[in-house]
């Protein structure tokens, strides 16, 4: 996979459109694959900041999927960056179950974290 975010489709023409931001490839291949398998279509990104990059390009997903721990910017990060530039709503799931990240992100409205 690339490091910037790709897309089988250009244009989603009413289907939804997620952003899945995952820095592990296998999770996020499995993931975009389960999604795509059901009819969504899915832009990848390996990072925040590839999945900023993509944004900054005007694109908007329906929904974002977000990791919560990856190098450099974590899903908080651009959690918030979706939240008050983009008015996208977002999901973060992880490894993890740290209360403070859970209440960190039901702070900046995510609809769910998932672990």
């Amino acid at each position: 996979m690339s490091k910037t975010p790709t897309s089988d489709v250009p244009l989603h023409k009413g289907r939804g459109l997620v952003l899945l931001v995952e820095d592990d490839r296998l999770v996020l291949a499995t993931v975009a694959r389960g999604l795509r398998d059901a009819g969504y279509v899915v832009e990848t990104a390996e990072s925040a900041e590839d999945a900023q990059e993509w944004l900054a390009q005007g694109c908007r997903p329906d929904l974002a999927l977000l990791d919560m721990c990856m190098p450099g910017q974590d899903g908080l990060w651009l959690a918030q960056r979706l939240r008050d530039l983009d008015r996208v709503s977002f999901l973060i799931f992880s490894a993890y179950s740290d209360a403070e990240f859970v209440t960190q992100a039901a702070a900046l409205g995510a609809l769910a974290y998932l672990v």
